[in-house]
């Protein structure tokens, strides 16, 4: 099974794990509430190595990342960026080390309470067949046409609407056929926004538009006044440039992490 063929699969078990837990998951039936005024997350010693591999794909990394910071992962390919990301976002377990929301030990926490408070955008990943209103709210009843306006007009997807008869009825093909890439990706930045989480996770968020219009998303996604925390592997420069901390990767390891001062 190669790393590409693999990553695909865990993009497709993600989704699945959007409805039901996956396997590995142990969570408490505690009610799922907005109790997280900020999230701060922390891994000791974590490391990952996937079945058949005979080398951990990360290796004893250690982290700590606070509420708000706006972070680039940066690192050739196959040096763990998307790995670590989908830690943190829950996606996937480690094989060792620890995992801390909030001073709580991930496996102990209410794993449904704390994605409510994240958003994730995985590489690769297209909207779902449905309406667009769907697309964006997964059908959320406390998600309101305030909070939706905002997400579009951030997700620079408001021009694309006022060519849609249907508006937010509009009906998605699967996997978004009938949809520009470009417009594709705004619908999942517009979904990964809309609730106002504390903590984006994204992979390659804006590879498919154009500089232009990566820019306003980038710059709207990284304005001070959100408070959410950014963490984000991509290979536009621009991120860079917003970003408050930059952490570089290398075969599984943390070679350089440091803040970044735009003054």
């Amino acid at each position: 099974l190669g790393l590409e063929t693999f990553y695909d699969v865990l993009t497709s078990l993600e989704k699945i794990g959007q409805v039901t837990d996956m396997e590995y998951e142990t969570d408490t039936n505690a009610q799922i509430v907005s109790c997280y005024t900020a999230i701060n997350l922390e891994i000791e010693n974590i490391s990952v190595r996937f079945p058949n591999n005979s080398e951990d794909i990360l290796k004893e990394i250690s982290l700590h990342i606070s509420q708000g910071e706006k972070i680039i992962l940066s690192g050739k390919n196959g040096s763990g960026k998307t790995t670590l990301v989908r830690i943190l976002s829950g996606i996937l377990a480690p094989t060792s080390g620890t995992f801390f929301v909030n001073d709580d030990t991930f496996r102990k926490i209410n794993l449904a309470q704390y994605r409510s408070q994240i958003s994730t955008i995985t590489q690769g990943e297209t909207p779902f067949e449905g309406t667009l209103l769907d697309n964006i709210t997964f059908n959320d009843p406390n998600v309101t046409e305030d909070d939706i306006r905002w997400a579009i007009n951030g997700a620079q997807l408001s021009s694309y609407f006022r060519f849609l008869p249907n508006g937010l009825d509009t009906e998605i093909l699967q996997e978004g056929n009938q949809l520009s890439s470009s417009n594709a990706q705004k619908i999942l930045i517009a979904r990964s926004i809309v609730k106002k989480p504390k903590v984006l996770f994204y992979e390659d968020p804006t590879e498919r538009m154009d500089d232009d219009t990566a820019k306003q998303i980038i710059d709207f996604i990284c304005q001070p006044e959100h408070k959410w925390t950014v963490v984000v592997t991509s290979k536009n420069p621009y991120w860079q440039e917003k970003a408050n901390r930059t952490i570089i990767m290398d075969k599984g390891r943390i070679i350089n992490d440091q803040k970044i001062n735009h003054a």
